[in-house]
């Protein structure tokens, strides 16, 4: 089932019977997003626990910050300072204040970045490209982080909602259970 228009923002979601035989407990299935036209993740089709994986995107669409300042920054600058306030880790113990992310674990887990804004009227949306993973040596322990050198401006993708396409889309959001 394709929620949205696939030339702004789109969430693609169905169960595969085929991945279901064994159980009809965690309905796995696709989740796919289209922004702007582009399918994320792109070139990859991972199983999707659609159980889980809905009822937090669902969570994370209905509690879009609100910050016109980063609304209003270059798609970069607006990225970046995202990225900075939903995974700034200097202490691990501490839920951040803000978190920007939108992305399904199926992207997460894949690499890929998907942040929202709203400046109260609209939302923006930004996707990376797939990113690159380094391990961390400041830990001691096996840690990979986001090689944030790896975001290329031109392959950033954007754009923009009113609030009632995202309030359809969250409505439209079917919750397996």
């Amino acid at each position: 089932m394709i929620i949205g228009n696939p030339d702004k923002f789109a969430i693609i979601t169905q169960s595969i019977k085929e991945w279901n035989r064994y159980s009809d407990t965690f309905y796995n299935g696709v989740l796919l997003f289209c922004i702007n036209g582009k399918i994320f993740p792109n070139n990859e089709i991972g199983v999707a626990t659609l159980s889980y994986e809905i009822r937090f995107l669902k969570d994370y669409l209905q509690s879009i910050e609100i910050n016109k300042d980063i609304y209003n920054m270059p798609k970069y600058d607006a990225f970046l300072k995202m990225y900075d306030l939903t995974y700034n880790d200097d202490d691990l113990d501490i839920e951040p204040e803000y978190n920007f992310n939108i992305a399904p674990v199926i992207l997460s887990d894949n690499d890929y970045l998907v942040f929202a804004v709203s400046n109260s009227k609209k939302v923006r949306i930004i996707a990376s490209n797939k990113l690159k993973r380094v391990l961390d040596p400041s830990y001691r322990i096996e840690i990979y982080t986001t090689d944030l050198k790896s975001i290329k401006k031109k392959n950033l993708i954007e754009t923009f909602i009113t609030i009632e396409d995202l309030n359809k889309i969250i409505s439209q959001l079917k919750i397996y259970e």
